[in-house]
């Protein structure tokens, strides 16, 4: 049990006992004949019980600021009662006798009295006479006792009009005193229900603001925070950070140590810091940045009790910047010049906050620390009601509607169409929608559109606020609307700048895919002519001999056809050779040199006119003259081709011989490039031939991995077709492999492209092959194809190229 309870238990207490006591002493003594001043003090006594329970009622009926006070002063004030309620009975108690045998009797029975006093008087005088000196000195005292008695009764007198004039002014005093402390309560209740209120509104736009909001001691000790804040520091409601310091919160140490440093520079510099750009670890564990303002918070003396702070999230901006360093530097100049004027127009709130600290104590600083904290946040804080008959207004609107819409906020408030009005035609609709949705569903409203200002000027704004049921079904909004004109500009130059880059990054691959594809292609020509000029002197160097040993197997025949025709006579006429001669005819077996020499003749001459074939294949195939258009066999490049590919399509120890199927059409001599067309043969044959060799080695793997399912494929063939109408000549190269996907197919002619293994492939044959057939020829180079079904190459060429005659790149 407190003090101030013990004094509510004596207030109560003690008016109960003085008029339990005044009703006693009435009942004891109203026998015997009332004197006043007995009369006075059970007055006194019966009074301030009365007025004790009045007291003792209102303090439990109201809830006093000053309660401690009047606590006091009843006390105080029913000793004093007590204390003259006992000194009246004190003084009766010890003068009481005394007063009452002064007491005279009533005016109209004092002659009576005297005439039987004189009688007696005469009767003792005159049984006295012999006793006259006796008689004497009787009426000596008894004179001594009347002026006694007349001089007791006149102080009575005076000290009871005494005790009187004291009594009535002294509840005088305690009825003024009374009244005087009702309407300080009164005045004092009503200064705290505004200063409630005052609070609650300030808690109220403070958790409808987006920035994070959050107040300090001078020991950077959290005094209070907004909603926002709260659920960055992970703390279920800003009632819960009270007391609590960084140390307490999730952020990380050097973080901590780092936010109360620029605490204490703020409050030891008295000024603020606006603009603090620093990383924070949030609850949720995600990396932040935010940037902050500080500013000191001072006492009605202009002392530094504390810090107040704002902070808003600015990790996409950050991170803008981090990539786009390079192209911001406009935008970073125009948030500067934003910075030094949020600073300017801080500066200026502060001074005017200080000029109105004349008001009450308590509202005055409830009030500055609204302006504060309207001044950190920039923009329009403000309240919307919308009525149930569809009619609004705004309760209440900052300073900021001036800066944003350049109309005062008076005025908005007298005529709300104004603000509602300044909306953009074309977001208009979209804004009516949105406040129509907000008020259905009770949703935080959130806009963003553009504004006409009385001055005609366009901006951009975002505006967001919580809706609220108030009593009646009128609906309120509380929340903060920022101009962000400047961003909006800033995302726009972004975007351009984006675009732009884009679009350079575009150009450079392009050029760069160009320059791959034209340095592979001038490396391919490069590699093609050095080996067509190595082949053709090859070639050239070989048909020399050749020609020379086909040139004289024909007469090395007949000779030897003569020398076996006269060994054949010679043994007819000498059937018995010598001994010597019949042991070297065994030695060297004669009958089967005879029969194996025309055999060996014979392929020899075969073998002369196979390597004539290879090497026409070879000078066919690298023609020397492929810059320019000449009428070319087509049958005769691919029998070429396929010449020079013979060694690929023998069988290999995992797959066997591929089997070519020519279906050639009738074609006449087609005007190309014929060295580029045996590339692009060459390349496509190459292609199938891969895809037949590595459909054999996928089933030989999966043989391998699983043994008892045994796979086996058809017969490698590779089918080629060929067709010509009066324009065109059409040459397909089918077999029938693995096959590929759509998405292969989509990207089969892309430079670079391929899907064989590290060191087996460059991905530049089809790319090459596409643009010699398409671009040098005017043709289309296609292939249709499908897992498991193998791939068709499709290559159409004109026979003309008169519409397509140009220099070979």
């Amino acid at each position: 049990m407190t003090l101030n309870d013990l004094l509510m238990a004596a207030n109560g207490l003690i008016p109960t006992c003085y008029v339990t006591m005044a009703a006693l002493l009435l009942m004891l003594f109203w026998w015997r004949q009332p004197r006043p001043v007995f009369l006075l003090a059970i007055s006194l006594i019966l009074f301030n019980g009365v007025l004790g329970w009045r007291e003792y009622g209102l303090l439990l009926v109201q809830n006093h600021s000053n309660q401690d006070l009047l606590l006091w002063f009843t006390l105080g004030l029913d000793l004093i009662t007590a204390g003259l309620a006992v000194g009246g009975m004190m003084l009766w108690r010890c003068y009481g006798d005394r007063i009452a045998s002064f007491r005279l009797p009533p005016p109209q029975d004092q002659l009576t009295i005297a005439n039987q006093e004189l009688a007696s008087v005469k009767t003792r005088l005159e049984s006295l006479l012999a006793h006259t000196a006796e008689l004497s000195e009787a009426n000596q005292q008894l004179v001594k006792a009347i002026e006694e008695r007349k001089q007791a009764e006149a102080e009575l007198t005076q000290r009871n009009q005494e005790l009187e004039q004291y009594a009535h002014q002294r509840l005088t005093d305690l009825r003024q005193a009374n009244l005087f402390l009702q309407s300080q309560v009164i005045e004092r209740q009503q200064a705290e229900s505004e200063l409630r209120q005052s609070q609650q509104l300030l808690q109220l736009v403070m958790d409808n603001i987006p920035q994070l909001i959050f107040w300090k001691d001078h020991n950077s000790v959290y005094l209070g925070c907004n909603q926002s804040f709260a659920v960055a520091a992970g703390v279920s409601s800003p009632q819960d950070i009270v007391g609590k310091t960084d140390y307490d919160l999730p952020w990380k140490p050097q973080e901590t140590e780092w936010f109360r440093q620029c605490d204490r520079r703020v409050m030891e510099s008295d000024r603020a810091e606006l603009g603090i750009v620093e990383p924070i670890l949030q609850a949720d564990g995600q990396q932040a940045w935010m940037e902050t303002n500080k500013v000191p918070l001072h006492d009605s003396a202009g002392n530094v009790v504390g810090v107040l702070g704002t902070a808003e999230d600015i990790t996409h901006r950050v991170q803008a910047e981090l990539t786009l360093k390079q192209l911001n530097e406009e935008l970073e100049r125009r948030v500067e010049e934003r910075t030094t004027e949020l600073r300017q127009a801080i500066a200026q709130l502060e001074h005017e906050i200080k000029e109105r600290r004349e008001a009450e104590a308590a509202l005055r600083q409830s009030e500055k620390r609204f302006q504060k904290l309207t001044a950190s946040a920039p923009g329009l804080i403000y309240q919307f009601q919308l009525n149930p008959d569809g009619s609004y207004t705004f309760p209440y609107l900052s300073s900021g509607c001036h800066d944003i819409y350049e109309i005062e906020p008076v005025a908005a408030q007298c005529d709300p169409s104004l603000l509602i009005e300044s909306v953009h035609e074309d977001d208009r609709q979209v804004f009516f929608d949105s406040v129509a949705q907000s008020a259905a569903t009770l949703q935080t409203w959130e806009w963003q559109g553009r504004i006409i200002t009385a001055s005609g000027q366009l901006k951009w704004v975002q505006a967001v606020s919580r809706p609220e049921l108030q009593a009646g079904g009128v609906i309120l909004w509380d929340g903060l609307l920022i101009d962000i004109s400047d961003r909006k500009r800033a995302e726009e130059a972004l975007r351009q700048s984006e675009m732009r880059l884009r679009h350079q990054a575009e150009q450079l691959e392009q050029t760069l895919q160009q320059l791959r594809r034209t340095q592979a292609q001038l490396i391919q020509s490069e590699k093609m002519s050095s080996l067509g000029q190595l082949v053709a002197g090859v070639a050239h160097e070989i048909n020399n001999p050749v020609n020379f040993i086909h040139g004289n197997l024909a007469p090395a025949s007949e000779y030897v056809q003569d020398l076996m025709q006269l060994l054949k006579a010679y043994q007819r006429h000498y059937p018995e050779p010598t001994p010597a001669l019949q042991r070297q005819i065994e030695t060297i077996d004669l009958e089967f040199l005879l029969s194996d020499l025309p055999k060996l003749l014979e392929s020899m001459q075969t073998g002369t006119e196979r390597i004539r074939n290879i090497v026409q294949s070879l000078r066919t195939f690298s023609r020397l003259d492929e810059a320019e258009l000449k009428d070319v066999d087509l049958h005769l490049s691919l029998d070429s081709t396929l010449m020079i590919l013979q060694n690929r399509l023998k069988a290999k120890p995992k797959r066997p011989a591929i089997e070519i199927v020519k279906r050639y059409g009738q074609l006449s001599s087609v005007e190309c490039y014929a060295g580029q067309l045996n590339q692009v043969f060459m390349h496509i044959l190459n292609n199938a031939i891969d895809a037949l060799e590595t459909g054999y080695q996928q089933v030989e793997e999966i043989n391998q991995s699983n043994a008892l399912a045994i796979t086996t494929l058809a017969k490698p063939t590779i089918t080629i077709t060929t067709q010509a109408n009066d324009e065109t000549v059409t040459i397909q190269v089918g077999d029938n492999g693995i096959g590929m996907s759509e998405e292969i197919q989509q990207r089969l002619f892309d430079p670079f492209f391929t899907t064989k293994p590290v060191g087996k492939g460059t991905g530049m044959g089809l790319a090459i092959s596409y643009q010699i057939v398409v671009e040098k020829h005017g043709g289309q180079l296609q292939c249709i194809s499908a897992p498991g079904k193998g791939a068709t190459f499709i290559l159409t060429i004109p026979v003309n190229q008169a519409a397509n005659r140009f220099q070979v790149n």
